[in-house]
Parts: C-alpha cells; structure tokens; sequence
C-alpha cells in the first residue's frame, strides 16, 4: 500500500538541505543530505535556537582557543 504524499510548501533551501511544511500534517521536514527529520512547529523552534546557540559558542570556543594558542611559548607548542 502507497502513502499519499501530501503538499509540501518549501520554507527554506540552502547548500545545507530543505525545510518544507505539510500543513495536513502541521509538521516541518527538514533535509539534510541523506538524512530527513520531521518535526512540528515547537520542535522546530527549538532546534532553531539549539543550533544557534551551538554556532555562537562554536565560534567562541574557536576564538577563544586561537588566542590561547597564539600566547603559548613556542617550545610549548605541539604539531
């Protein structure tokens, strides 16, 4: 037995993957790769702010660590 596919309305699109919502269904389906995740509305949310937050404090820990590295005495240094 077929599903029926239900209309999409694609959200956003990037070299990343799509996000694209079935208002039947009030879920949002992300596609990353080969990877598909469905989530509804608040799920979404969420995750939007997990993934913020995460690239904020990536892009902290990066910054924070190449200042430490460049203040290591050279014989200190490895690689």
């Amino acid at each position: 037995m077929s599903a029926k596919k239900h209309p999409h309305i694609l959200l956003a699109e990037n070299h990343a993957g799509t996000a694209s919502y079935c208002d039947t269904c009030h879920m949002v389906e992300l596609e990353i790769g080969a990877i598909s995740l469905r989530v509804d509305e608040n799920t979404l949310a969420l995750l939007g702010r997990l993934l913020r937050d995460a690239d904020y404090r990536l892009n902290v820990y990066q910054n924070e660590r190449q200042k430490f590295i460049q203040d290591l005495p050279s014989d200190l240094r490895f690689h």
